[in-house]
């Protein structure tokens, strides 16, 4: 491999474009960090509804294959950051939808097509400009079927050809799962419809899809790395995890320090840093008092921003806010 690589992600959501959570943080700073260090970095993004039209400039159309009717999807690029490339995928029948997911608390009922037709339309447009990047890196379920698109329909393509793969972990719980007729309604192989393949409990697990036929499988820390492969933490894919535990790291996320550094951040009372730390508790009060909570100014305050479910560990809070 060349020590400056192209890396091709492909990301369900990225900060500043679109968020539902930490994926989007990852997928918009871990590109901006592998630009620095000289790598050039494609970044795939669905053009959702809340992201505006154009979202940069049409390079591209392609047709691409999915379900058997005629489908296009049309790539504007814009440069995120120097050496960083973010391509937004626009397919208006699938992506140009209030949210990424679903509304009023339910997943849209075509999610199977939606994020199949982004898996293909990224390996196609690169496809369509004789262009082979050094990996793709895909990110949770919604990408899943980028690896195995690879290895069934690309493996000896002239342009993709052996185009190895890396699938991101960044919540176990999220699985994309799906009927197994929908394997055939996009044209795979019945043998990808049993337990070695994507099988799982009778479903079709896209995210296991990426687990099982990406070349490695990394997630969000070394400790979530040991947890997933465990039946208390593995959502039933423990077993699965362990196969590939050869070929699974955890690699602790990072912050952008150009979006989270007190010492500059206009957006709270006062600035401060490790080594001038007055300015923290001004921060305190003013938050407290945002807030409406009691407090003095010597007490103790802890704070956190999860997502309100039991595998971002608010169980353990509520099992130990006795003794805190």
């Amino acid at each position: 491999m060349p020590d400056k690589l192209h890396i091709a992600f492909a990301a369900p959501e990225m900060v500043p474009y679109i968020k539902t959570g930490g994926l989007a943080d990852v997928c918009g700073s871990l590109p901006k960090a592998l630009g620095r260090l000289g790598h050039r970095v494609t970044v795939f993004v669905p053009r959702y509804g809340p992201i505006p039209f154009p979202a940069g400039d049409l390079v591209e159309s392609v047709q691409v294959p999915l379900d058997g009717a005629p489908r296009r999807a049309g790539f504007y690029r814009r440069e995120h950051a120097p050496g960083v490339d973010v391509i937004f995928v626009e397919h208006p029948p699938f992506f140009d939808r209030p949210t990424p997911y679903g509304e009023n608390n339910r997943d849209y009922p075509d999610n199977g097509l939606r994020f199949a037709f982004f898996a293909r339309a990224c390996l196609e447009y690169f496809r369509a400009r004789g262009e082979r990047p050094d990996v793709f890196h895909g990110h949770d379920w919604q990408t899943g079927l980028l690896p195995v698109y690879l290895k069934v329909f690309y493996w000896d393509d002239p342009v993709l050809r052996r185009t190895p793969s890396v699938f991101t972990i960044h919540n176990l719980a999220y699985q994309g799962n799906f009927g197994l007729d929908l394997l055939g309604v996009l044209g795979l192989p019945p043998h990808l419809g049993t337990t070695e393949a994507l099988e799982f409990h009778r479903w079709a697990s896209y995210l296991k899809g990426g687990i099982v036929f990406a070349e490695m499988v990394s997630t969000v820390s070394p400790q979530y790395a040991r947890e997933i492969q465990t039946p208390e933490h593995g959502y039933g894919m423990d077993g699965v995890l362990r196969s590939r535990a050869d070929d699974l790291v955890g690699i602790l996320n990072g912050v952008d320090y150009d979006e989270w550094d007190p010492s500059v951040d206009p957006h709270i009372a006062r600035n401060y840093s490790a080594r001038a730390l007055s300015g923290k508790l001004a921060c305190k009060a003013d938050l407290l008092r945002t807030f409406g909570l009691p407090g003095v100014p010597g007490g103790r305050c802890g704070g956190g921003i999860a997502l309100l479910v039991s595998e971002k560990g608010l169980d353990l809070v509520g099992a130990t806010v006795d003794g805190l």
